[in-house]
């Protein structure tokens, strides 16, 4: 009997094209599913995904984004923008999460195509920040699962509070390929959609998709001491932290665990295995990464640049790297990036999601 083969070898370059797949059947058969506790039912799948520096075409005004146009030295043009949003909508598909913290984002603009062009029925929030690459992040969700009435940003973070639904389809990933979207495809006779309403288009869902101001005046919910009892058993209300830099996350996280001390909380994105100890939070990244699987492929290995935090008072299944054969570059055994410097390549990007499911009694007492 042979040794079992380890899920991410230092150089899968050096291995042979035959081991390489066989390391990613491997993987697909890890990322298809994480064990659950026995009678729990529809669980809440989250996802943090950075869909690396998704810009528009259109020049800024405020920050530099020249390589990103067409005349830029990265050739940036509409065609290669339509198929970058194309491909990221059908990881989205293909994860079918109810709720997506999407990093790497430019403008609202690109928020508005990458639903429409997603098969599932999102609504999203997405608020600008001001960073010196332009980038945001945007909240996706399905209307139907998640609530969100509460809606806070910082630099380089963005805080949404809400209540999951008590019932609903169960958010499983899906696991098979031929259902996967065509990434190179396109939505034809596209409508635009925000916050303020779902499109209208033929859907399994009819979410509402409000959201709620930033204003303080606006916010349906106006502190902590407003909001249901943290005992209740029937409380579902749920913080979502998402941070795409390092240098600020952890004053984001001490800053939503003192503001909102009775929320039970997930982060995700640029976080320390270090904080989750700090803040009364399990790394529910831990276990994958002990493993030795990442969502970033350095000289080195693989390293978990983007992790979730969660509560401890909430049940969870460990998050683990979502992987699927269509992200790779089989060849190499990496993932198949947009540009390799300033070659084009068509890929997805230099990262992959990380995601995790909360059960349904996702309270612990």
């Amino acid at each position: 009997m042979s040794d079992p083969l380890p899920p991410y070898p230092a150089s899968a370059t050096r291995s042979g094209k035959p081991f390489v797949r066989r390391l990613l059947i491997l993987w697909l058969s890890l990322a298809a599913g994480l064990p659950l506790e026995a009678g729990a039912q529809q669980p809440v799948g989250f996802a943090y995904y950075d869909a690396d520096r998704l810009y528009d075409t259109v020049p800024a005004l405020f920050y530099d984004d020249s390589d990103f146009t067409p005349q830029g030295r990265l050739r940036w043009t509409a065609e290669r923008y339509a198929r970058k949003i194309a491909r990221t909508a059908a990881v989205l598909d293909s994860m079918r999460m109810d709720i997506v913290a999407l990093a790497g984002v430019e403008t609202e603009t690109v928020v508005r195509d990458l639903v429409v062009a997603c098969r599932e029925d999102y609504c999203y929030i997405h608020r600008t920040f001001n960073t010196f690459d332009g980038l945001d992040i945007a909240l996706l969700y399905h209307g139907d699962r998640f609530f969100p009435d509460r809606i806070e940003q910082g630099r380089g973070w963005l805080y949404v509070e809400g209540e999951l639904a008590p019932d609903g389809p169960p958010p499983f990933a899906d696991t098979d390929p031929g259902s996967t979207p065509d990434p190179d495809s396109t939505a034809d006779g596209r409508t635009i959609r925000s916050t303020a309403g779902a499109a209208s288009r033929t859907s399994a869902r009819t979410p509402s998709c409000a959201a709620p101001d930033a204003t303080p005046a606006s916010r349906a919910v106006s502190s902590s001491a407003d909001r249901r009892n943290p005992s209740d058993p029937h409380n579902r209300r749920i913080g979502i932290l998402a941070c795409n830099n390092a240098r600020y996350a952890a004053e984001a996280l001490a800053d939503c665990r003192e503001q909102h001390p009775d929320i039970p909380l997930v982060a995700a994105g640029r976080f320390g295995t270090e904080l989750a100890g700090r803040h009364g939070m399990r790394d529910l990244s831990a276990a994958a990464e002990r493993a030795g699987r990442g969502n970033i492929r350095y000289r080195d290995g693989w390293r978990m640049r983007e992790r979730i935090l969660a509560d401890t008072a909430l049940r969870t299944s460990a998050a683990d790297v979502y992987l699927r054969r269509f992200l790779f570059d089989v060849r190499r055994g990496t993932p198949l990036a947009t540009y390799g410097k300033t070659r084009y390549l068509g890929g997805y990007g230099n990262l992959l999601p990380v995601f995790t499911y909360l059960v349904q009694n996702y309270l612990e007492y």
